[in-house]
C-alpha cells in the first residue's frame, strides 16, 4: 500500500504542470522514432520564481546534442552534452559570478547570442568514491559544466546518486552504441513513395486538366469552361481535331503506393493493432488471443523501452523526491528491511503496451477455462470445473496486469467475506428446511395418534408404551 501511496505521489510530480513531463516526452517518441534515440534529462524544479515550490522538471535532450558511452555491459553510464545558452541564461543557471569575463558584455547588453557549454557526467573513479562520505565524492557518478567559450569550469565538481539521464534506443545491432529508429529502417520505402506520389499527383492533375493536341493550324483559342462552345474542334465529318494527351494508368501507381505503405504501417507497428478496430465483434477470447500474438511481436522493443528509459528515469525521478521529501513516509518494516539489506525493489511499466505483453498466460488459462465450461455444458458434471483454483488465479491476474493493490482484498477480507457467505448459506438452507421439518413432526403426531398407547414423538424412542 505505501509503495502505491508512492506511485501516485511520483505521477502526481511527473505530470504536474510545472514539470512539462508531456510535452518534453513527446518530443523524445518523435525523436525515437524518426532517429531511433531519445535523452530525458531529469532534474529538480528551479522555483525561486515559483514561490519556492518543489518538484521535477523534464528537458528532452536532442540527439544532436548527446554523446553516449557505455561500460562492459552495454549500459550507458556516461555522457557529454554539448548545449547553447545565451548569457541571461547561463547566469540564471549558475550565477552571474560564475561568468567568462567575455560574457559579461552580452549579459549586461541584453545579447541573444549563443555560447558553447558541456555537460559531462561519467562514474567516479574508484579511488574517489565513498559512499559514506556526504559530500560529492559520496556521490557514484560526477558530474562537471564547462564553458567552451573561456575554456573554465562553470561550477565545482558536483554529482549525482543516479544518472540523471534516461536514454532510450529504439533498435540495435551487435556492437552498436547508438540505436536506428523505425523511420531509418524504412526510409527507401519513404522515398519510393514520396516519388510515387509525385506522379500520382502529377497523373492526377493530367487527369483532371488535360493536355491537350492539336494539328498545326488547328483551333488553339478555346475555352476549357463548363459549357463552353469551341469551333473547330471536329472536322465535318465528325472526327476530333483536339485530343487529349493520355495520363497513364493512375490505378496502378495507386497499387504500388498501397504497397510502400503496408510496408511503412508494419515497421511503425501500425498494422499490428488496425485488426482490432476492423473487428469490433470479436469475443474475448478472439481479443485476448490477437493480443497476446502481437504483443510477442513488439516484446522486444517494448523491453528496451522499459529497461533503459522507464527503469533509468524512474530511478532518478524517486532519487529526486526522496531529496525533496516529497514521497509518503516510509513504513517501518521496510526501513528496516533496509537496514539489514533484505530491502528490494523494482520499477515495472504499467503501460497498455506492457500489460499486453503478459497477457500470454491469461489466455491460456481463459482458453482451457472456455474448454472444460463447454464439456461441463454437454456432460452436465461440474467436476471439470474442480481444477481451476479462482482465487488463486484472478488475483494473481489482476496483479499481473497492474491492478492497485488497493482494489485487491487481503486474505483477512476473503476469509472474513467468505465466513459470512458461509454463515448466510447455512442460515438460508435451515430456513428452507423448515417447511419439511414442520411436515414430518406432524406426520410423526398423526402415527402416534393411530397407534393407541404411544405418546406422540415417543415412537422410535422405546416403542409403545405397555
Amino acid at each position: 500500500m505505501k509503495f502505491e501511496l508512492a506511485q501516485k505521489a511520483l505521477f502526481q510530480h511527473r505530470y504536474a504542470a510545472t514539470a512539462n513531463f508531456t510535452g518534453q516526452n513527446y518530443n523524445n517518441w518523435q525523436s525515437l522514432g524518426a532517429f531511433g534515440n531519445a535523452t530525458m534529462y531529469v532534474d529538480t524544479l528551479d522555483g525561486r520564481r515559483l514561490a519556492n515550490l518543489r518538484g521535477l522538471r523534464y528537458r528532452a535532450v536532442s540527439l544532436g546534442e548527446t554523446y553516449y558511452g557505455e561500460n562492459h555491459q552495454g549500459i550507458v553510464d556516461r555522457i557529454i552534452r554539448w548545449f547553447r545558452l545565451t548569457a541571461y541564461q547561463a547566469a540564471q543557471k549558475w550565477g552571474e559570478d560564475a561568468l567568462p569575463p567575455n560574457l559579461f558584455t552580452s549579459l549586461h547588453n541584453g545579447s541573444q547570442t549563443l555560447y558553447d557549454f558541456l555537460h559531462c557526467v561519467k562514474p567516479r573513479d574508484e579511488d574517489e568514491y565513498d559512499p559514506d562520505r556526504l559530500d560529492e565524492k559520496g556521490m557514484p557518478f560526477t558530474s562537471y559544466y564547462i564553458s567552451v567559450t573561456g575554456k573554465c569550469m562553470m561550477a565545482p565538481e558536483s554529482g549525482y546518486r543516479k544518472f540523471p539521464y534516461a536514454v532510450s534506443r529504439y533498435d540495435q545491432t551487435p556492437g552498436e552504441v547508438y540505436g536506428r529508429g523505425p523511420v531509418q529502417i524504412v526510409l527507401p520505402a519513404l522515398k519510393t513513395l514520396n516519388s510515387q506520389k509525385t506522379t500520382f499527383l502529377t497523373q492526377g492533375h493530367r487527369a483532371a486538366a488535360p493536355v491537350l493536341l492539336t494539328t498545326d493550324d488547328g483551333n488553339i483559342d478555346f475555352s476549357m469552361r463548363p459549357g463552353a462552345l469551341n469551333k473547330g474542334g471536329v472536322s465535318a465529318d465528325g472526327k476530333l481535331l483536339i485530343q487529349a494527351l493520355p495520363s497513364g494508368n493512375i490505378a496502378i501507381n495507386e497499387k504500388m503506393m498501397g504497397m510502400e505503405s503496408r510496408l511503412i504501417d508494419d515497421t511503425l507497428l501500425v498494422s499490428l493493432y488496425r485488426t482490432l478496430s476492423e473487428n469490433p465483434n470479436m469475443k474475448a477470447t478472439q481479443v485476448i488471443e490477437l493480443v497476446n500474438e502481437r504483443s510477442m511481436l513488439v516484446a522486444p522493443t517494448l523491453g528496451r523501452q522499459h529497461n533503459e528509459y522507464v527503469a533509468q528515469m524512474g530511478e532518478r525521478e524517486i532519487d529526486l523526491l526522496m531529496d525533496q521529501q516529497l514521497l509518503p513516509p516510509m513504513p517501518a518494516a521496510l526501513q528496516e528491511a533496509i537496514r539489514a539489506g533484505r530491502a528490494k525493489h523494482r520499477i515495472t511499466d504499467t503501460s497498455p503496451l506492457a500489460k499486453q505483453a503478459k497477457m500470454a498466460g491469461f489466455e491460456v488459462s481463459i482458453r482451457m477455462l472456455e474448454t472444460s465450461k463447454e464439456i461441463v455444458n454437454i456432460t452436465q458434471d461440474m467436476s471439470y470445473l474442480d481444477w481451476f483454483d479462482g482465487q488463486v488465479a484472478l488475483p494473481s491476474m489482476a496483479r499481473n496486469q497492474m491492478v492497485p493493490e488497493s482494489y485487491i482484498a487481503d486474505d483477512q477480507k476473503v476469509a472474513a467475506r467468505q465466513k459470512s457467505r458461509a454463515q448466510a448459506q447455512a442460515r438460508q438452507q435451515q430456513i428452507e428446511s423448515l417447511p419439511a421439518q414442520a411436515s414430518m413432526i406432524s406426520a410423526q403426531a398423526k402415527a402416534s395418534k393411530a397407534q393407541p398407547g404411544v405418546a406422540p414423538g415417543a415412537q422410535g424412542l422405546g416403542g409403545p408404551q405397555q
